[in-house]
């Protein structure tokens, strides 16, 4: 019953909003994405691979899945098995539900792919380490994080519980 509630609630969200305007957003934002990515697909200095390999990846992989985060989060809300508002305990600064499921980590990882692997990459060049290996590496692994936190959340399990 509460499920079901919950589920009424946020179709009416949806039917209420503007899906012309988010359509719009979406276009625009694959294609300032794109542009930036071509840009320094083509033009990069690829004598930094790592700074080069951070950006090209980063930018790629993280708008990609945090899109898809995003997207599924304006469909259900943020809370899985909660009301929409949320509620009860938090985590400290981040507001995210210690008590339900919270879609907010797993879009929080994912966007911050966007800014990891390039700084990633920019340290393995400073630093003279193998550049490939370790950008790939943490991309990987931060994605694996992003979709296991989703997944957490879809079943209703808190980020941190109280």
């Amino acid at each position: 019953m509460f499920e079901r509630d919950c589920a009424s609630r946020a179709s009416g969200i949806m039917r209420s909003a503007r899906p012309c305007a988010t359509a719009h957003a979406v276009i625009t934002s694959c294609i300032i994405a794109g542009s930036v990515r071509g840009s320094i697909w083509r033009k990069g200095d690829r004598s930094n691979r790592g700074l080069w390999l951070g950006f090209s990846i980063g930018l790629t992989t993280g708008f990609v899945i945090t899109l898809v985060f995003a997207g599924y989060m304006s469909n259900i809300g943020c809370f899985v098995g909660a009301p929409l508002s949320g509620g009860g305990e938090v985590v400290p600064f981040f507001g995210w539900s210690r008590e339900y499921g919270d879609l907010r980590p797993a879009h929080f990882v994912s966007l911050h792919l966007m800014q990891t692997l390039p700084l990633a990459g920019y340290i393995a060049d400073r630093r003279k380490w193998p550049a490939g290996p370790m950008v790939v590496g943490l991309g990987v692994v931060q994605v694996a994080v992003a979709v296991a936190l989703f997944m957490q959340a879809l079943a209703g399990q808190p980020f941190w519980p109280a």
